[in-house]
């Protein structure tokens, strides 16, 4: 005889706005609104098991929200598969999420609580952006388009990196970051016939203010949660930022 729970009716949901507003999607998701639900047994075994953590997360994202029919997880921007993964550990767990900091200049640690996602840093795009940013490079006054990165993106990024023993995510190691800057541009002084080896090779070839730009424009406008958050220490008043970083507890309540 089946189990009964005293729980009944659909599985409950909250609506998000997403941080792009949807503008990736071609109004199969108007207004970047979207159900997501709290995590399941099936997401909590996903979590437990062995494997690629992005992998992971693309296997997840279509068991905690309602993508439109026929829509596929690496058509997303990874800023958007990151905040709906936030809002559904938020649903889960509660939306209190501690982390602590140390002061590189007195050395204090300060434990501070953050509410996911909305008590973090987010950059929202504005309903009417076309999903390109324009810049000129100060030294080379080249004219660059550049995008965000979607998950088939970053899929490609690490696929290439990957088989060069690289791993495209660590910003710490700047060869193999390098790739996956090179993949937000789209043009560069009208031109779009390059590869991503050859978007590497000419970020490579920067000079003076240009690498900056470059990606001081992305971290300003890339839509999503901050990686870095802006701090002070209240013991010496020392101004620090520190990074978001999804250590074990975070998917424990």
């Amino acid at each position: 005889m089946p189990i009964v729970s005293k729980k009944q009716g659909p599985r409950k949901y909250q609506e998000f706005t997403l941080p792009s507003q949807g503008y990736p999607y071609n109004g199969t998701i108007p207004g970047g609104k979207i159900k997501v639900h709290a995590f399941n047994f099936e997401v909590e075994e996903t979590l437990g098991a062995k494997g690629d953590g992005q992998e992971k997360l693309n296997k997840i994202i279509p068991m905690i929200c309602d993508l439109p029919e026929g829509f596929t997880v690496g058509k997303l921007l990874a800023a958007d598969q990151f905040f709906i993964f936030l809002a559904a550990r938020s649903m889960s767990f509660g939306e209190t999420y501690n982390l602590s900091s140390t002061c590189p200049a007195c050395g204090n640690i300060e434990k501070t609580d953050f509410a996911l996602p909305h008590g973090l840093p987010i950059n929202t795009m504005q309903p009417d952006f076309d999903g390109i940013v324009k810049l000129t490079l100060p030294e080379s006054q080249d004219d660059i388009e550049i995008k965000f990165l979607t998950v088939a993106d970053l899929k490609e990024v690490s696929t290439m990196a990957k088989a060069m023993n690289l791993d495209p995510t660590d910003k710490e190691n700047p060869q193999a970051y390098r790739y996956t800057l090179a993949s937000h541009i789209v043009s560069v002084n009208g031109g779009t016939d390059f590869n991503l080896q050859e978007a590497v090779e000419y970020l490579s070839s920067l000079d003076g203010r240009d690498p900056h730009v470059f990606k001081d424009t992305i971290d300003k406008n890339q839509p999503g949660v901050a990686s870095l958050i802006d701090m002070q220490c209240p013991e010496c008043g020392e101004q620090y930022q520190m990074q978001f970083k999804m250590t074990q507890k975070f998917f424990r309540p």
